[in-house]
Order: C-alpha cells, then structure tokens, then sequence
C-alpha cells in the first residue's frame, strides 16, 4: 500500500488468484464504487445541515480527462524504459514517506511513473528494487494481449537474476560421471552437512561463524530476556557449536590466528595478545587491548542467570594485561591497563591501572602502572612457525586415518573398517605424542624468557599443542590412574622415586609440564583435572619457569592448580580447587601426619588429615600390559557396537546410548560411597563402564548442556535435583547420587560440584 492513511478504513477484498487481471480490475471498480456511496453517512446530513463544504473520502485526482477508449489506447501505445534513479531534488522535504505519482505527457505519448521516498524510513537501492518490480509487472500487464485472460497467479515480481537463480537451484536434470556422484546427488542437504562434518571435523568451526551471522545479524550485543526464549535459545545453540569446536580451536589457541578467528565472531580483539583459553560463550562482548596475556582455562563468561531471565555482560580488558590460568571473570568485567590477576582468581566489576587481583585479595601497585608496555609482538619467521606446526598436527590426524584405511581390505564389512579406523586413530596418537615430546620438544630449562622468544615457542607452546592436539588418546584409550603413567613419565625425563607407588589420574595434565623439571616421590596420588602450569607471566610481561617438587605421599584433589616452583611437602594433602605457587609454605616436621592446604591462595588448615593408606608396590609389568591390551580390546568392542549401528541401524544409536546410560548409572550406584583403592572394582566392569561414560560425554553430553534433559539424565543417574534447574554442563557435576539440588538453582557451565573427600 502507498500512499496517506489518515482516519482511512482499509476495506477487504477476498482474490481469486485464477481470476484474470481485467475482471479482477472491473471487481475492485465495482467494489470501492459501492463502499463510495457509504462514504458521506451519516457525516454528509451533518454537512448539509450546517452548510460546509467538504470533499469525498476517496479522492482520483487527473490533469485531463479522458474516455475510457482514449485511455485503452494510450495503454496500448505507452513504452516502458528502464527504471533509474530520481532526477529530483534530493535535499526537498518528503511530505509523505512514500508517494507513487502517475504522469501522462499526451505530446509524447509517454507515461512517467515517479517515486517519492523519505530517506529517514528507505534507501535508493529499495526503491529502486521496488520501481523494478513494478516495471516488470507493467510490461506483463500491458506489452502482451489482454485477451489472453492471464490469472493473477501467473503474474511474477521476480527480478531476471533472481529468476536465473531459481532455474539453477531447481533444475535436476545433471549428468553423473560415477555412481558416487549419483549417491552424493540422492542425499539431502542434512546428510551431506553431516558426511562433510565427519570428513572435515576441523572446519566445524567456520560453522560458528556462519550461524552467529544467521541467528544473530546485528551482533550479539548486550541484553536481558526471559529464560528459555527465542533470544535464549539462540544463544545456546551457539554455545553449543562453541563446545564442539573447542577441540580444534585449541590447536591455535594462543597464536593470532586464533585472534583471527575471535575477531570473526565479532570480538574486538588488539594486537599482539595471547588468548591461551576457548572457555568463552559471547565472543562479541569480548574487547581486549593490545599486548595482553590470558592463561589456559580461564572462563570469560558473559552469561548472568536470574530467577527468571538472563543477562549477558560485556568483558573489557586494557592493553599490557596479564590474566593468569583458570581464571574466572563474570557478571561485568572492566578493566584499565596493566592488572595482574593471578591464578584461579574470581574477577567482577571494575578494576583501576596497577591492580593485582590474587584470589579475594586486591592491591594497586603505582609503580607497575607506570611502568613501560609489553611488547609480545612476533616476528613473521616465529608466525610461519606456528603455522607450519599447526599444520603439521593436524596431517598428522589425517595420515593416521588415511594411512589405516588404505591398508584395510576393501572385502572386510564396513563397520569392522570403520571400528579399527576409530581405534587406529583413537590410539595411534600415544606414539607420535610421546616421540614428538621426548626428541622434538626435548627438555627445558629454570629460567625467564620472553613471551615472543624463539626458546618459548619451541619448549613451551610447541609442548602445548602436541599435548592438546595427541596426549589425551592416554586416557581415552588406556583409563585413569594406570601404572603405565609414571613410567612414562620417567621415560620422558621426570624424577620419579618408585612409579610403581605413584598414581596419577590424567597424564596429559602432567605432560604440559616440562618433564624434566618435575619430581614425583613415592606414594604420591595426582586425582582428575590437576592443572600444572608450567610458567607464570610476570607484571614485565615475561614468563618464569621453575622446577616442582611432590612430596612422598602426597594427594592432590580434583581440580586444584600446581604452578612453577611449587614445593609440597610430604603427607600434605592438597583440597579440591586449591591453588599452589612457589609462595606456599607447606614444610612441616617429619614426625607430623600431614597438613591440609586449602583456599585461593592455599593455606595451611589448623586441623591434620588421615594417616595415608600404603598402595602395595608389587605390580609387575607383564600385568601392566596385559591390564592395557584388555582396555584396547575393551574399546575395541564397544567401536564395533558404534560402528554397526552407525552403518546399518543409526535410528538405534540412541537407544544404544541410552542402554549405555543404564549401565553406567547402575555400575556407579552399586560403588561404595568410599573408595580407597581402585583394585577393589573388577577392573573390566570398570573399563567398560570408563569407555561408555567417555563415548556418552563425546557424542551426547555436549549437545545437553543447559537443557532440562540434562537435568533428566542426573536424575536417572540418582541425582536428587529439584524443579527449574538449569546445569549448564555434565561435567559441572561428578559424583552424581550424592548431589543434591533444590529449585531454581543456577550452574554454570565451568561450575564444579565436588563431594567426595580426597
């Protein structure tokens, strides 16, 4: 509709869209003539009897009249050019926003039809877009005999590029080379996703981008809406392709083209900063200045929960930052130019220049934000390095794969190729990480170094990516706590008194630590996720790298930090989510039981803990690999179950996961609440269950995060959870049937919910 619509009534007119266009304009005639008549009621009487002067509701304005057969033939006789651009005055104030005006010069024998637009409300290519389509209509209408009584559906408002579009996007009729272009033609748009997915794992996370565009066209800006929304879901399915991605984007984690890629998903990201972390969920609220540093596992979290809505905070870092390891920033971070925030450190708010953030405790040293800028700038030999290194991981994973394929028989049954493919991939990594640590990476030495120094990219970030890209193939494949670890450990440079008295739950943790620096003694116990960080970055800007000490029959808990130069003393046990640094005093007297350090920064506790329980050192080492090939055939087993189904029934994968689901909450129920030892579970029940819960955490449990079926399935597993919960991630809790919720509780997704004693 254009034109003026004051105190106007629209009338209703049902289309017949096989009605031909003359009849259909004799019926609109016919029908505005009638609804004419009504027009002056009962306001004409009102008129005539005060004498006013007043015109018709609907109104045709002409320059000349004409009778209808002069009007035919001007139709017949009018030639339409192509539509341009007005030659009016652009600066003239639009009376109305839209305005189509109709003239006809009878000198010329021409009809001009003139658009008048406000710019506040349209822009030139709209209109221009509009004027086109009105001129394809007018050349269907009138260049062609109106006895042909074409309906109105036929008519088309379709530009002659669009229409070629449409021609190519519909048009079936190819010729197909081989049978596989004949079975790619057959599949729909979601298996060929799907296939291309499986084939290019590492390009998934271009699909971030692409979607962030789609469901989020102006940016993810800052706002607040109503949980379990249009704009909430939006957000969660981006979060989710984010978690799907982690694995590869932590291949470049730390370089600038992990930068590169920030700052396609709208983050506003400076120069010459290292981004060691991928736990972030609203990349476009992320703004950080130049020449900052951020630790590995450190959370930028955006996402506010309430009672009832969410809120998302934008996160803004000055230049010359250092923002160490498992750091936690949320709800509104802002801050200025060089702040120092240590380890495990929870940060809100604003922080001034020269702060140091270490744990609840805050101090501004003056002379610090004074101090000269941070150069990690990077020299274009030392970027062609990283990129070469990154490539080389990732062909590494495709000769792997390519290589096991290739020498498989074509005879054998798809599923058995696809199962030994996954396990050749799955466990082919060991051999290449350890190789690649021991004679590549090689050992390291005490010291300071710059952050863009050669002897830093080759000793330490080169040790990152080889563990993130291969060393987690240890525990996927062969299980935690294996006796397998020390040694390997001691193989690969690490002092360890008795590996056969050493139990350590995730080696790969251990093996981003140069291994030559760290010193293991006996009866030390190393529980899941233990992070060791291998340098600290200095207020200068600089990285400092010590060696570290574990004493004899010390336990660390899950999720604590161990950093450089970190010396525990013996019979000290370490608290769950502790942080330890070289700063810590944790000496006691020999005769002593042993303390418990707890807190960010750790301290030590006025209570002692448990005499240790001895582990028996008398594991030999034909059981050890024989304890190895059962966990290979073990995930061997399970790979062909996946891979039949996947081939011949993948509508049963999800019950195949549910049955897996069953299992595992069965096996952990019948655990006793207390385990001291592992030697006390069957340890083939324990592998199967170790591989199900794994596969359910890869291929299921990313995919759950902050839906109420996540919440369903802790309650399967005898979760005692209460109503609007929201669990942003499966592993916020572990130990499952000793957790309890109450309503409208809030857990983040990098949340942790400990219960069992260490």
């Amino acid at each position: 509709m254009v034109g003026m619509f004051v105190n106007t009534i629209p009338c209703r007119l049902q289309l017949d869209p096989h009605c031909p266009f003359d009849k259909f304009v004799v019926t609109v005639q016919h029908f505005l003539i009638k609804a004419l008549a009504h027009s002056q009621l009962p306001y004409q009487q009102i008129v005539s009897s005060n004498s006013i002067a007043a015109n018709t509701l609907f109104r045709f304005e002409t320059r000349e009249e004409y009778a209808a057969s002069d009007i035919m033939s001007m139709i017949d006789n009018v030639c339409l050019s192509d539509a341009g651009s007005p030659n009016g005055d652009s600066s003239q104030v639009a009376m109305f926003d839209l305005i189509l005006t109709v003239r006809y010069d009878s000198n010329n024998k021409h009809m001009k039809i003139l658009f008048t637009y406000s710019k506040d409300l349209f822009e030139e290519c709209t209109i221009n877009t509009m004027a086109q389509r009105f001129r394809i209509l007018l050349r269907q209408l009138f260049e062609q005999n109106l006895e042909r009584q074409q309906p109105i559906f036929s008519l088309s408002l379709l530009l002659p590029n669009e229409v070629t579009l449409q021609q190519e996007l519909n048009n079936t009729q190819l010729e197909y080379h081989d049978d596989n272009e004949r079975q790619r033609a057959k599949n729909t748009i979601g298996q060929f996703f799907s296939q291309q997915a499986v084939n290019l794992s590492q390009k998934v996370a271009v699909d971030y981008v692409l979607c962030k565009r789609l469901l989020f066209p102006l940016g993810m800006s800052q706002m607040q809406d109503a949980l379990f929304s249009s704009s909430y879901y939006r957000w969660w399915f981006l979060q989710r392709l984010w978690t799907l991605n982690t694995f590869w984007l932590s291949h470049i984690s730390g370089t600038s083209f992990y930068n590169s890629y920030l700052r396609l998903c709208g983050a506003r990201i400076g120069q010459h900063t290292i981004i060691d972390t991928t736990f972030i969920d609203a990349p476009d609220l992320l703004q950080i200045a130049n020449s900052t540093y951020i630790g590995d596992e450190a959370v930028l979290s955006s996402l506010t929960y309430y009672d009832r809505t969410f809120k998302l905070h934008p996160i803004r870092i000055g230049s010359n930052c250092a923002i160490d390891c498992r750091t936690v920033l949320y709800n509104g971070v802002e801050m200025e130019e060089r702040v120092l925030v240590k380890s495990m450190s929870p940060v809100t708010g604003y922080f001034s220049s020269g702060s140091i953030v270490d744990g609840p405790l805050k101090q501004i040293d003056k002379e610090w934000s004074n101090s000269k800028n941070n150069n990690h700038a990077l020299s274009k030999p030392q970027n062609v390095f990283q990129l070469i290194s990154i490539l080389m991981m990732l062909f590494l994973h495709i000769f792997i794969v390519t290589f096991t394929c290739w020498c498989l028989s074509t005879k054998m049954p798809l599923f058995i190729r696809l199962a030994i493919v996954w396990l050749t991939w799955s466990t082919g990594r060991m051999i290449p990480c350890v190789v690649l640590l021991k004679f590549i990476v090689g050992e390291a030495q005490p010291g300071i170094y710059s952050l863009n120094s050669w002897y830093f990219l080759r000793k330490f970030w080169l040790r990152q990516l080889v563990v993130r890209s291969l060393a987690f193939s240890f525990v996927s494949n062969i299980g935690p706590y294996h006796l397998l670890f020390p040694r390997l450990l001691q193989w690969l440079g690490a002092r360890i008194d008795e590996a056969n008295d050493v139990r350590i739950s995730q080696p790969h943790f251990l093996l981003a630590f140069p291994t030559n620096l760290v010193h293991i003694e006996q009866g030390t116990t190393v529980n899941g996720f233990v992070l060791f960080i291998p340098f600290t970055v200095t207020t200068d800007g600089l990285c400092k790298v010590n060696c570290i000490r574990l004493g004899r029959n010390a336990q660390f808990g899950n999720h604590c930090t161990i950093q450089q130069g970190a010396n525990i003393a013996e019979r000290t046990l370490v608290g769950t989510m502790t942080r330890i640094n070289e700063e810590t005093n944790t000496v006691i007297d020999n005769d002593s039981p042993g303390h418990v350090v707890l807190g960010i920064p750790a301290r030590l506790m006025p209570f002692q803990r448990d005499i240790p329980i001895s582990v028996s050192a008398n594991k030999s080492s034909p059981y050890i690999y024989s304890d190895l090939a059962s966990a290979i055939c073990v995930q061997f087993l399970v790979k062909v179950i996946i891979s039949f189904l996947f081939v011949h029934a993948y509508l049963l994968l999800p019950i195949y996961f549910l049955l897996a689901e069953h299992f595992i909450s069965l096996f952990f129920f019948a655990l006793p609440r207390e385990i001291c030892l592992l030697d006390r579970i069957n340890r083939w029940r324990y592998q199967l269950s170790a591989i199900l819960t794994l596969d359910f955490y890869t291929f299921i449990a990313p995919l759950l995060g902050g839906t109420q079926w996540l919440v369903i399935l802790f309650r399967r597993l005898k979760a005692n959870i209460g109503q609007d919960v929201i669990i942003g991630e499966i592993n916020a809790i572990e130990d499952w049937k000793h957790v309890s919720l109450g309503s409208h509780v809030r857990v983040s997704a990098t949340a942790k919910v400990q219960v069992r004693d260490t």
